[in-house]
Formats: structure tokens, sequence, C-alpha cells
């Protein structure tokens, strides 16, 4: 799980690298997250000095969580194209987790945070870097 804040907005990607997965918008004020997917997916949390925590509900399953702060390239980022969404986390320590959904989810390609890049079928895609204050 991975949340990116800037102003009063926030965005969260929760996703096992696997098939599961919610992007989640919403907004942050006095430090308190309240977010919601499409799909009815939410997330209550606060955001402190060093990280957020709260609780995210996916598919009806409620989980409690705490992330600490990371620095880039550690992160969000997203590709969305014609005909699929990738979400990645990248953590501190360079791992990576995401899920490609084209309608059948699976794991996600690696992605070149650096570059801003991956590869999928054969064909290049474009990520972003999520800030926090996009919205989907």
């Amino acid at each position: 799980m991975a949340v990116a804040v800037k102003g009063g907005r926030a965005v969260a990607y929760v996703c096992d690298g696997r098939r599961v997965e919610a992007w989640l918008t919403g907004t942050v004020a006095s430090g308190k997250l309240t977010l919601r997917s499409k799909a009815g997916d939410t997330l209550v949390g606060t955001v402190g000095g060093n990280g957020v925590s709260g609780t995210v509900v996916v598919r009806g399953r409620s989980l409690a969580f705490t992330i600490d702060t990371a620095d880039p390239p550690a992160g969000l980022y997203r590709s969305q194209g014609n005909s699929a969404v990738i979400g990645w986390i990248v953590l501190a320590d360079g791992s990576q987790v995401g899920v490609e959904n084209d309608g059948t989810p699976g794991p996600a390609p690696r992605l070149d945070p650096a570059a801003l890049s991956a590869t999928t079928g054969g064909v290049a895609v474009t990520a972003q870097s999520i800030a926090g204050d996009e919205t989907f």
C-alpha cells in the first residue's frame, strides 16, 4: 500500500501484486485522510510527521496499516493507456509491487522509476509519479 498526499488531496493504491487492487482518492483536512474508490473501497487515516496510519477496506476486508514516509524514487506510480491501467508501489529498498489491469488483473511489469517507463507485452508504456492531487 502507498499513499501520496499533496495539499488537501490524497491518492492511495492498495494491491497484492497479483490480482487485487484499488485506487482511492479523497481529501486531507487537519491531518485526517478520507478516501474512496469508484468501487466503494474506503480509507480513513491520519497523516503525521513520519507517515500515515489508519484503516483501509478493500473488497469488504478491513486492514489496519502504518506507512513510513519514503524519499523518491520510492513512491506511487501509474500508467493508464487505452487498454490497461498499471499501478506500482516502489519501496525504499527498490523492490516493487503492482498490478496491471487490462480487464484481467495480473502482476505489473518491472518499472524503471528513473525513466518512468516499463514494457508490457512488448510495448513500452510511460508512467507518472503520483503526487497526491490527481483524480481518477
